[in-house]
């Protein structure tokens, strides 16, 4: 899902694109406990792609938000 909302993002179609990422970032959050360490996808990787999609939408505030959550 965080690979399609960055998709998305990068053509500036940010409401689908917002949906996307955060659903896959509230599914890491929620899953990463299941999930190997070795395995375990960034989840500050996931925030800073939430980050940039909103910094690119001029959504300031949440861009500013989602990268202190790095």
């Amino acid at each position: 899902q965080s690979l399609a909302g960055s998709a998305l993002a990068s053509q500036q179609k940010f409401e689908a694109a917002e949906a996307l990422l955060l659903s896959g970032y509230d599914g890491l959050i929620r899953l990463q406990e299941m999930i190997p360490a070795f395995d375990r996808p960034d989840a500050s990787q996931s925030a800073l792609a939430i980050s940039r999609m909103y910094q690119q939408w001029g959504r300031e505030q949440q861009a500013a938000d989602w990268a202190r959550k790095r």
